[in-house]
């Protein structure tokens, strides 16, 4: 879009008549102005200087870096979605934010500076579920999707290879909840679902990328750790995992976890290899009788 406009001027009268909101961002990542477009309870002067890390948690700013990458090298923009929680965000709440509402963003390269342009879908809540499968999210616990951290694990592992930093991810699997789901019932072991998905999301560092990968299995990108540091976290979350219990009819529930964890080993790693290894010992960890974790030998 922007290099079809003549300059500036003729950008911000364009973005001024529509009814989406555009942040315009430097290539510091500060949005330097805002265009409102029809979200009436935005405070567009008080985003001015605000960083993009600041708006935003630290997860869903590395989305948006990705997709900035992808935009560029693409050249066409990347689409997003993402949802705004008040309770969550406070920066937003600050902007004017009093309900949760879900934008698309679509990022769109101009010039050395990005436009994130956010579409209101809270009012189209009735989307189609092809179109509701290209989300991010997983619509169950709220957690990002493997859509989403596949990306993401691209691009910092390519990141972590270029400056020689360690990185790790961790797959863990619920041990026995095909059994869970026959006793209890499905809607049981939804809860256990959404119950452990709090729970990581509310005790993972900032910089960790969660993410729930297929059924009952999740992975945790973890930036800047080692091996042995990716063995100790895997033991915290078992011991958050034993903590966690469900009322039922038949009284609690209480589970376990399997994980297995694997290193970056160097600049000839791969997400291909990476994912397989860290499978491997997940599997290992579950025929080993489950409860406990397993990593690279």
């Amino acid at each position: 879009m922007p290099e079809l406009l003549a300059g500036a001027e003729e950008l911000d009268a364009l973005v001024a008549v529509i009814d989406q909101t555009v942040l315009f961002v430097s290539p510091q990542q500060r949005v330097h102005h805002c265009s409102p477009g029809a979200a009436a309870w935005l405070q567009p002067e008080r985003l001015a200087g605000q960083a993009l890390s600041a708006l935003f948690p630290a997860d869903l700013c590395q989305l948006i870096n990705t997709a900035q990458d992808r935009a560029q090298t693409e050249a066409r923009p990347q689409t997003l979605e993402l949802e705004l929680r008040p309770e969550r965000l406070p920066a937003w709440r600050a902007l004017g934010l009093r309900e949760v509402r879900r934008y698309q963003m679509r990022v769109v390269c101009a010039g050395d500076g990005w436009l994130l342009v956010l579409k209101d879908l809270s009012e189209a809540q009735h989307q189609t579920r092809g179109g509701a499968s290209q989300t991010q999210r997983d619509p169950l616990t709220g957690a990002y999707n493997r859509r989403a951290f596949m990306p993401v694990l691209s691009q910092s592992l390519a990141q972590a290879q270029r400056y020689d930093w360690p990185c790790s991810v961790m797959m863990l699997d619920i041990d026995g909840f095909g059994r869970i789901n026959e006793r209890y019932g499905l809607d049981t072991g939804d809860r256990l679902l959404r119950a452990l998905v709090d729970e990581m999301l509310a005790k993972k560092r900032g910089s960790d990328f969660f993410a729930r990968y297929e059924n009952d299995s999740f992975v945790m990108f973890m930036p800047e750790t080692n091996l042995s540091q990716g063995l100790l976290a895997a033991a915290r979350v078992r011991k958050l995992a034993l903590g966690l219990h469900l009322d039922t009819p038949d009284g609690e529930l209480g589970f376990t976890l399997s994980i297995g964890v694997s290193a970056m080993t160097g600049p000839e790693d791969t997400v291909e290899s990476l994912m397989a290894r860290v499978s491997d010992n997940l599997y290992v960890a579950r025929q080993s009788g489950g409860d406990r974790s397993e990593g690279d030998s």
